[in-house]
């Protein structure tokens, strides 16, 4: 019974004693059966485990993530905990994770949790690993010294030609620069830029 994909069945039965006119002597009647479904399957995580990176800088309170698990039994009534930590809580009906304290103490370390899902009966076990990594601060802007620079090329230089280079010609350091692009508005552009 444990494979059958339907809960409910509804029979027609007929009884008879086989008279000459069995329309006459025959009684029908309506079985109802119901199979209940009984918690014989482990509940199943997602992910053997969840890896987060944080940064420092995140507030108390805030949530960053979650852990899911599933029960293949009909009943899916499911409690998620966690071992006591100073670090995170969870959410026992939704696995929803949150901050319980600042992490600004904790840069470049990692937290190690074991969350467990609980069904009635059965029990399972999943492992969160967190990286506290350092916010980085917003850049200051890039002050060129010059509005605008001149270029002079010659008309016959073939196609992948390199005219300039970008930061030895402004003066920026490269670690400086995420990425650098041509803004132009009307005309096709004839260049491109090679961020490396």
């Amino acid at each position: 019974m444990n494979k059958i994909l339907y809960h409910f069945h509804l029979f027609n039965m007929i009884a008879s004693d086989q008279g000459q006119q069995l329309q006459l002597q025959s009684i029908c009647m309506t079985l109802h059966i119901t199979i209940v479904d009984i918690n014989d399957n482990i509940p199943q995580f997602s992910s053997t485990n969840y890896t987060y990176y944080l940064f420092s800088d995140l507030p108390r309170d805030t949530i960053f993530g979650q852990v899911y698990a599933f029960d293949l039994d009909s009943a899916d009534n499911l409690i998620y905990s966690i071992d006591p930590n100073p670090y995170v809580k969870i959410n026992r009906y939704t696995g929803h994770l949150r901050l319980k304290s600042n992490l600004y103490h904790m840069i470049d370390q990692n937290i190690n949790i074991t969350v467990k899902v609980f069904d009635g009966l059965h029990i399972n076990y999943t492992w969160i690993y967190i990286y506290i990594i350092r916010f980085i601060e917003i850049q200051e802007p890039i002050l060129l010294r010059e509005p605008a620079y001149d270029i002079i090329i010659n008309q016959s230089s073939s196609i992948g030609t390199i005219v300039t280079n970008v930061y030895h010609h402004l003066q920026i350091l490269e670690s400086s620069i995420d990425f650098i692009d041509i803004i132009h508005e009307e005309n096709p552009m004839p260049f491109s830029i090679d961020q490396q």
